[in-house]
């Protein structure tokens, strides 16, 4: 017999497992390039690293995804989280380029176990109890919630690295995972993480039916571009920053990361109040991406023409984080609308597994528009194929007038 938690305490524990994941997980952020960078390992040898991580998610989201959904959820999830803390303790001791590169494989693999299967065991069991609480909501504080704890995770990490060491910081989110692991253990035993499987009757056809569904190709699209967009700020962020800044400032770790963790702060907090106030005056779920994604793209656009005043173009780049973030809420609804209890987690880790393919073009092509280009014209550049990526999802605005948003 299952224990049966209720809307709110299913919903609140999704939100702490969620938030204490990405809290431990961002510890990584400030200090592992600058770790690796001190053990003698190049920034190109590290590059490699990171794209060995983007296969590894590449190659195990699906079939782990499929895995999740025709075994064990419980021990997907807390298996892929055992990987990952193991990863971080191969980062601290990585001396040698192999086990960096070890370290990178490990840790694509744990991320493939975790939003997929978190996000599903959610849905899942929402639906199951009849939860009453909006799913755009949900995901939209959770965005929020990460963004928070990614704020705290990248200061948390500058402050223990000042005080004692890299290796020391990175075995200390080795071990947080390993608590965290076995916590959720605890918790998630005597929830609904174990569904009652049903789906073993279920057909091949049935089980993958959504992926021959044309709207679903067109949502895949529109969600996978934000992988190509988000990789490829990421890769030219710090250089753009410093030519608006207009020369080198050498703060200390902290500060710096104070500075960087901010926008995800502000960004996190904006969210809590502005998806409120997105659902007053839009009441579709899908209106409410597409509005959301022409904002985004006017964001790029803005920090395109305010790259030489430093105050502006951080206030676009704050707005660019806010309704990125803000689209995340109700199009992540409109994923899960197209899968049910028994395929669920394999439909989320193909939509990561899209993500992540684009993400590993967009790193490569929007640093050679910018390193080509300047500043000015990637940003406009990026700004337009992402208004582009608009012709996915307008055709179905008007024969999904079922979604609303209560």
């Amino acid at each position: 017999m299952l224990t049966i938690y209720n809307d709110r305490k299913l919903t609140l524990l999704y939100y702490f497992l969620y938030g204490a994941y990405r809290l431990f997980t961002t510890m990584k952020f400030p200090i592992l390039t600058l770790f690796l960078l001190s053990e003698d390992i190049s920034i190109i040898q590290i590059g490699v690293g990171y794209s060995l991580m983007s296969l590894a998610v590449v190659l195990s989201d699906t079939p782990l995804g499929y895995l999740a959904d025709k075994t064990n959820e419980k021990a997907i999830f807390i298996g892929g989280i055992l990987i990952e803390a193991l990863s971080a303790y191969f980062f601290s001791q990585s001396s040698t380029v192999t086990l960096m590169y070890i370290s990178f494989i490990f840790w694509g693999i744990g991320i493939s176990t975790f939003s997929g299967v978190l996000e599903g065991w959610y849905v899942n069991n929402s639906n199951r109890i009849g939860t009453t609480i909006k799913q755009s909501h949900v995901f939209s504080r959770v965005r929020s919630i990460s963004n928070i704890c990614t704020f705290f995770g990248i200061l948390t990490s500058s402050i223990l690295t000042t005080m004692f060491s890299y290796e020391l910081t990175l075995i200390i989110i080795s071990v947080l995972l390993v608590i965290y692991s076995v916590f959720s253990s605890f918790i998630l035993n005597n929830s609904l993480l174990e569904k009652e499987k049903n789906n073993h009757n279920i057909s091949f056809k049935e089980y993958f039916s959504f992926i021959f569904n044309v709207n679903f190709i067109r949502v895949l699209l529109f969600f996978s571009i934000l992988g190509f967009i988000y990789s490829g700020y990421a890769a030219i962020w710090m250089p753009v920053f410093e030519s608006v800044l207009g020369s080198e400032i050498n703060h200390s770790l902290i500060i710096n990361s104070l500075i960087y963790g901010s926008i995800y702060l502000l960004s996190g907090l904006a969210i809590i109040y502005f998806s409120k106030l997105l659902n007053v005056f839009v009441d579709s779920i899908l209106k409410q991406v597409v509005v959301l994604r022409m904002l985004f793209a006017s964001s790029f656009f803005l920090m395109a023409i305010t790259n030489q005043n430093i105050f502006l173009f951080s206030i676009s780049t704050l707005l660019m984080f806010i309704f990125g973030d803000l689209e995340y809420g109700p199009l992540s609804e409109i994923k899960n609308s197209f899968l049910n209890n028994n395929n669920r987690i394999f439909g989320l880790s193909v939509f990561s597994t899209c993500e992540r393919v684009l993400a590993s073009l967009g790193g490569f092509i929007i640093t050679a528009l910018y390193s080509n280009f300047g500043t000015s014209v990637a940003f406009i550049l990026v700004s337009l194929l992402t208004l582009l990526s608009l012709l996915a999802v307008t055709p179905l605005i008007e024969k999904n007038n079922k979604m609303k948003v209560c």
